[in-house]
């Protein structure tokens, strides 16, 4: 420790500050991330057959039920709640309803 190498990946000469250091303070970084994702690129190719099946299940939209009237359909791979424009317009005049009732119960503040 303390005394130069060279740097395995660029070929500049480092001062060595432990004993397993390969690469100059500007290299390592770089190096780590290289090495990391090549390790996981191999992870992946090894393990892909059991991996994917299992991603690709996580992916897939299952059918939803409609709030409104229970019918099952299919998202389209959006956050829709309902089936169809008529249930929509049924949520939004029950969601306001609710809104106005909310309202109802609170006393305006007296002017000054």
């Amino acid at each position: 420790m303390g005394g130069t190498d060279i740097c395995q990946r660029c070929g500049k000469e480092y001062i060595v500050c432990s004993g397993t250091q390969r690469y100059c303070e500007e290299c390592s970084k770089i190096a780590i991330m290289e090495i990391d994702r090549n390790q996981g690129l191999e992870w992946y190719k090894k393990n892909a057959d059991t991996y994917n099946p299992i991603r690709y299940d996580r992916r897939k939209v299952k059918k939803r039920k409609c709030s409104i009237c229970g019918r099952e359909f299919d998202p389209c791979g959006t956050a829709l709640k309902v089936c169809s424009p008529e249930c929509d317009r049924i949520r939004r005049r029950e969601w306001q309803r609710k809104a106005d009732a909310k309202r109802r119960g609170r006393k305006k503040p007296i002017d000054g």
